[in-house]
Order: structure tokens, then C-alpha cells, then sequence
């Protein structure tokens, strides 16, 4: 996906309150979640040189921003790690959701390859 736009650089508008224990989010993500989405961004960017940004936004909960971060900067670093998190979130509720991500941006030119 990344090759068909050639970004000279990834911004990651880098929130946390969708953490379980976040008092203002709605979502059960766990640190490791955020590890797999960590090892998904590493995937797309820095993997293949291209630069990234992260901008430090939300998080309402400081034990459960401090993990969060801390599990995706891990995934960011070291080659592999959060890696299963990603498998085991394969789910038909997750292809369904992505499929329809893909089917509203398709006329826009976004989400033309494969899911990774």
C-alpha cells in the first residue's frame, strides 16, 4: 500500500485513550494492541526508510497512557515484537470492518493492494 504513494514522510496522530482503562474512551484496546499497531506502523514506515512522526495526543489515563506507549514505541524498535498481537487480531469482524474501510475510500485512490 505504501509503495503506490511514495510518502517522503508518516505522521501517526499517536493517541491512547482508546485504552480499556482510559475514563474517556469507549474502546477495550490493552497495552499489546497497541504494540500490534506499533509493529503495523513500523511495517509501514521506518521498515522501509521512510521517516515518522508521532504526535503525542490523547490518553487520560497516566498508568495506561505510560504502557501503551511504551508497548508501541517497543514494537517501533525491535524487529518482531507486537507481531503476534497482529495475527491473533485477524478476526471476520476485522476483515468485515476493513472491507468496509476499503469499499468508502476505494473511489478516493486509498486502500487499492491487499490488507498486510
Amino acid at each position: 500500500m505504501v509503495e503506490g504513494y511514495d510518502p517522503q514522510l508518516i505522521m501517526v496522530a499517536a493517541g491512547f485513550d482508546a485504552h480499556k482503562d482510559d475514563p474517556l474512551g469507549n474502546t477495550q484496546f490493552s497495552e499489546m494492541a497497541f504494540a500490534g499497531l506499533g509493529s503495523l506502523v513500523r511495517r509501514l514506515g521506518p521498515m522501509k526508510g521512510i521517516p515518522l512522526l508521532l504526535a503525542l495526543e490523547g490518553g487520560y489515563s497516566h498508568e495506561a497512557l505510560t504502557a501503551s506507549l511504551r508497548q508501541s514505541l517497543l514494537a517501533l524498535l525491535q524487529p518482531g515484537y507486537g507481531e503476534d498481537i497482529l495475527a491473533q487480531a485477524d478476526s471476520f469482524r476485522g476483515r468485515a470492518l476493513a472491507n468496509k474501510a476499503r469499499h468508502i475510500h476505494g473511489p478516493y485512490g486509498v486502500w487499492m493492494g491487499g490488507m498486510m
